[in-house]
């Protein structure tokens, strides 16, 4: 196996997390556990991951100590802020549409707060997928508020978006800045689990970990922690670097429509056309985003405008 198909294996695999692992989440969000307890364990698990490497490159002086405080801040965007957001998001609204409003528009997150904080434009490509992607939000967001008539599913689809657009502000600094992608993932896992392990420490949140079967707790130690909180970040950079962050976005599209299958068998989330229309004018959005980008042996960065991946 050359380093292409490993790349197109690594992709596959992604889109098998980022398609399922919401599906997962709102399942036991919305019957045995809470957002508090998922939470948790997917901010502590992952710093503990994280926990050796950062330390590591922060002895080993390939971390600036002033990056500390940074990758504090930068942990309420990408980390346990946007944690927070989607997970807390799952108790109202269908899996399928964390993948469509979270991956599927933050290239409009990440185009707003380029422009904002460094003055930065995006390409004519990616400004023309904008008025796909906002349509496709609207009609997903009109569908839950007024054909539905679901005021809490319409409070879940705004706390996606919430995850999303404080997602990409970490993506426009690790972009702008050149950060290593690993390296920024260890301080956004370890300061989130910083975080996550003080509040649960500090404060009465509700929990139902000592009640929930040994089982589920290790299963979703797994899930949210080891998969969610930790081996998904370098899962993206391996398999951009073999395939290309074009062809990464372009099999991309596929998580949605996964996320609709994994939510109805899994979750037993409703569905219905119109939803099918907002995640197909999201997926065409991105692909008309992609256009004319940078070729995929030029970029091995999972944070372009067009082709960036929040928290699942």
């Amino acid at each position: 196996m050359n380093n292409y198909q490993r790349g197109l294996l690594a992709t596959g695999t992604f889109i098998l997390i980022l398609g399922t692992v919401p599906a997962v989440t709102r399942l036991a969000v919305t019957t045995s556990l809470t957002v508090w307890d998922l939470w948790l364990l997917r901010c502590v698990v992952g710093g503990l991951i994280f926990a050796p490497l950062l330390i590591k490159r922060l002895m080993t002086n390939r971390i600036p100590r002033a990056m500390l405080l940074t990758g504090f801040v930068l942990a309420a965007c990408q980390g346990w802020g946007a944690h927070l957001s989607s997970i807390g998001g799952m108790q109202f609204a269908p899996a399928s549409h964390t993948s469509a409003l979270g991956p599927g528009v933050i290239s409009l997150w990440v185009a707003m707060w380029a422009f904002l904080l460094y003055r930065q434009r995006p390409t004519r490509s990616e400004a023309q997928s904008f008025p796909i992607l906002v349509a496709g939000a609207i009609l997903m967001l009109l569908n839950a508020g007024f054909v539905l008539s679901n005021p809490k599913m319409l409070l879940g689809d705004a706390l996606y978006l919430l995850s999303s657009c404080t997602s990409a502000i970490y993506l426009v600094y690790l972009k702008k800045h050149r950060l290593d992608p690993l390296t920024g993932a260890a301080l956004i896992a370890v300061f989130s689990g910083l975080v996550a392990g003080a509040l649960f420490l500090a404060l009465p949140l509700p929990t139902r970990l000592g009640q929930a079967a040994i089982g589920e707790v290790l299963l979703h130690v797994l899930v949210q922690g080891v998969i969610a909180g930790a081996f998904i970040y370098w899962l993206i950079g391996y398999a951009i670097e073999r395939v290309g962050a074009q062809q990464f976005t372009i099999i991309g599209t596929l998580i949605p429509v996964m996320s609709i299958i994994t939510g109805r068998h899994i979750a037993g989330d409703p569905y219905n056309v119109l939803d099918g229309l907002a995640i197909l004018c999201i997926a065409v959005g991105i692909l008309v985003g992609i256009r004319q980008s940078t070729p995929p042996t030029q970029s091995a960065s999972p944070c372009s405008s067009s082709g960036s991946t929040p928290t699942p």
